[in-house]
C-alpha cells in the first residue's frame, strides 16, 4: 500500500510543474541581476543587428500553480541572464504554452 502511495503522490507531484524547454545555439557571457533584460511581446519589432542565441517553450500541464504569463517572464529572463541574452521576444501565447525567443 504504502509504495503505491508513494508512487501516486510523486506522479502527481511531478505533473504539477510547469515545463520549460529551451534550446541555445550560442550563450554570452552571463548577465548579473542588475543587468536590464527587454521583454518584446508579439506585436513588438526585433531591433536590426540582434543575434538570436536560443529559444524558450514554457508548458502548462493544467496542473500547474505557477504558469501564468508573469511568472513565465520572470523565467524566461532568468534564463535570458544565465545565457548573457539581454532580450527576451515573446513569439506565441496560448492558455497552454508560451513561446519566447531569447536574443542577445
Amino acid at each position: 500500500m504504502k509504495p503505491a502511495l508513494l508512487l501516486m503522490l510523486s506522479i502527481i507531484l511531478v505533473s504539477c510543474s510547469a515545463s520549460i524547454k529551451s534550446n541555445f545555439q550560442s550563450s554570452n557571457h552571463p548577465l548579473t541581476i542588475e543587468d536590464k533584460v527587454a521583454f518584446l511581446d508579439v506585436h513588438h519589432k526585433v531591433p536590426e543587428n540582434t543575434k538570436k542565441l536560443g529559444e524558450a517553450k514554457f508548458g502548462d500541464t493544467g496542473f500547474s500553480t505557477d504558469c501564468d504569463f508573469n511568472s513565465n517572464l520572470v523565467k524566461a529572463r532568468k534564463l535570458a541572464r544565465q545565457n548573457g541574452a539581454n532580450i527576451v521576444k515573446v513569439v506565441e501565447k496560448n492558455h497552454r504554452t508560451c513561446g519566447v525567443l531569447v536574443i542577445g
